[in-house]
């Protein structure tokens, strides 16, 4: 089963995605923002989720940049996505290489539209 891989904090944005993603039939691996990804098993994953505003400044960029310049993770896309607008972070979370940015809140609709998307693209 192909699996989404989820670095995110904020218990409401956990909760949203969630809600979306068990229905389409995808696992969610939750994993803290400290965690080593480069340890993990990337075969089945379909898309990963960050929140480039949890932890110290740089460190999501650190992670993007690194996913980004393996072969195994770079065409797996990486989606930013929180609830607080900081455009440095966004800014700097696309230029490491994620592929898109969502800022919260929104629809449930937008951000299954947004998800679905990313995933049918893998």
């Amino acid at each position: 089963m192909k699996s989404i891989k989820v670095i995110l904090k904020d218990p409401k944005i956990i909760e949203q995605i969630t809600t979306i993603i068990k229905p389409l039939g995808y696992d969610i691996e939750f994993h803290e923002m400290k965690s080593n990804l480069a340890n993990q098993n990337f075969d089945n994953t379909a898309l990963i989720i960050i929140d480039p505003n949890q932890g110290d400044p740089g460190v999501a960029e650190g992670i993007i940049d690194n996913l980004k310049s393996r072969s195994v993770t770079f065409p797996i896309p990486i989606l930013l996505c929180t609830d607080e607008n900081n455009d440095s972070a966004i800014v700097n979370g696309l230029n490491a290489g994620a592929n898109d940015f969502i800022l919260l809140p929104t629809t449930v609709d937008v951000l299954k539209s947004r998800l679905k998307m990313w995933i049918d693209k893998n």
